[in-house]
């Protein structure tokens, strides 16, 4: 990792961790132990004490763990790489920042600027008792930049290639190489990003109080806490309860509950690429909204060929016509809950930590709308704007994540009338039940205003963390609640 502060280099990065982890079912119990050391003996000796763990766990269980079968895989994944980032030379990395800093400096109103390059790669193995033997090598990659722009009565930042501005520089990881540092767009990108601050600065002046009342909401869906982590089966169980809460969601729901509107439309897919569309309306409505910014096809970062128990990557659907149909499960609870499919999230942090079920990508379906199609035919809505650091709702999350309200007033909104913007407004209060909000989803944009969600997601005791990528297109809650 790379990080530059004001033309500086700050950080410099180079962590390398090596090591292999044990799984053992025994007595219908896991045992796990792991090691630094890559030797013949310390496998042994790590698969007698994870053996031994197995048999000491399996006196606790009143249930023995069976595993759905699988079929065994002999078999090679790597991600998509063009070009190798290790081996850029150094110096043309720092001098690439550099010049990008130059340029950022050239706007008067750019005060600072935090960028950075980040290349992480992932060489595993699996091998099971089974017949599998499976080699994957994964690599993530981030580049970006976190710019304060100032016009005098104020400042805020602005994000390029990151989805979230709070987040920083490098919150748009994409599973590609060196190529994901298109050099001409980042240079170009900044007269765009200091044209939007100074927008935004302009409205957050002449911004009027927000209207309150049934007002219909457009924004972007939250995926991750309202759709991705209520179907993780082990939350479903009761088995992880404590680290991001329980589940309004219980298993007899599958194939009956009704969680959206019949435009939601919800996949997991285990190789997503998200095509380059020209955009036509895009610095129309970047304001607005974040929407993605590449220029060329983007590899998810949370690809991969196989899970971390060897089950094979798949695209799946996962709410269908807005009935929820499948959870994300594993080999173990899918067994337990009489379900005949896998949806490949077993995922581990690391060597020396086991899989658990984790996220990977969920998307939200493109509808048929345009953007401006949407907009006219609002007679009366608030656009949901990005979050500004500084500025915006914090967001309150029930235990069950059955009910969500904004306990600070919204950020910069914007106020359609009669199906136009009309101005800029700020404060009220949201508030609404997940459900309620997905069932109540009356139109979803097609591909030109889509939003990624790439979420470094925490999970599990020990903590484990993986990248998640989550893909929606800009929709309209009808008869929103603005208080």
């Amino acid at each position: 990792m790379l990080e530059l502060d004001n033309g500086g280099i700050q950080v410099f990065d180079n962590t390398r961790s090596s090591g292999f982890g044990v799984r053992v079912l025994s007595g219908g119990a896991w045992g796990f132990d792991c090691s630094p050391l890559l030797n013949e003996s310390e496998a042994k000796k790590i698969g007698r004490n994870a053996a031994l763990l197995a048999k000491a766990c399996s006196k606790l269980r009143k249930k023995k763990i069976k595993l759905l079968p699988v079929k065994p895989f002999r078999a090679y994944w790597g991600a998509k790489v063009k070009l190798d980032p290790f081996k850029v030379p150094l110096k043309q990395k720092v001098d690439f920042l550099r010049e990008l800093s130059a340029k950022a400096f050239s706007f008067p109103q750019v005060k600072n600027l935090h960028g950075g390059m980040d290349f992480e790669s992932e060489h595993k193995v699996f091998a099971s008792s089974e017949g599998s033997f499976i080699v994957q090598d994964l690599l993530y990659s981030a580049v970006g930049y976190l710019l304060n722009v100032d016009n005098g009565d104020g400042a805020i930042p602005i994000a390029f290639n990151s989805e979230y501005p709070p987040w920083g520089w490098n919150g748009n990881y994409h599973g590609m190489g060196y190529e994901t540092v298109n050099e001409r767009q980042l240079k170009s990108g900044i007269a765009a990003s200091v044209e939007k601050g100074l927008s935004l600065l302009s409205d957050m002046k002449e911004a009027t109080t927000c209207p309150t009342g049934i007002i219909d909401c457009i924004g972007g869906l939250d995926i991750h806490h309202f759709a991705g982590h209520p179907i993780e089966l082990d939350r479903i169980n009761g088995a992880e309860t404590n680290f991001a809460g329980t589940t309004f969601i219980k298993t007899d729901d599958l194939g009956k509950l009704k969680i959206g509107s019949k435009l939601i439309n919800l996949e997991v897919n285990g190789n997503t690429v998200v095509r380059h569309r020209p955009k036509k309306d895009f610095g129309k409505y970047w304001k607005y909204f974040e929407i993605i910014q590449n220029k060329g096809d983007i590899y998810s970062p949370a690809n991969y060929g196989y899970d971390d128990e060897g089950v094979p990557a798949k695209r799946l659907d996962i709410i269908k016509e807005g009935v929820l149909l499948r959870c994300l499960n594993s080999r173990e609870t899918a067994q337990e809950a009489g379900q005949e499919y896998l949806t490949a999230s077993m995922r581990a942090h690391g060597w020396n930590r086991p899989p658990i079920i984790r996220m990977h990508n969920m998307h939200i379906l493109p509808g048929s709308t345009s953007i401006r199609k949407l907009i006219e035919s609002t007679e009366r809505g608030l656009i949901i704007g990005p979050p500004i650091p500084g500025m915006g709702a914090v967001w309150e999350v029930t235990q069950s994540r059955d009910r969500s309200k904004s306990v600070a007033p919204l950020g910069l909104s914007w106020e359609i009338k009669n199906g136009k913007i009309i101005r800029p407004v700020k404060g009220g209060i949201r508030s609404y039940e997940p459900l309620q909000l997905w069932k109540s989803v009356d139109a979803v944009c097609d591909e030109e205003v889509s939003t990624l969600d790439i979420v470094r997601c925490g999970k599990g005791q020990p903590h484990q963390s993986v990248v998640t990528f989550h893909r929606s297109s800009i929709f309209r809650q009808k008869n929103g609640v603005i208080e």
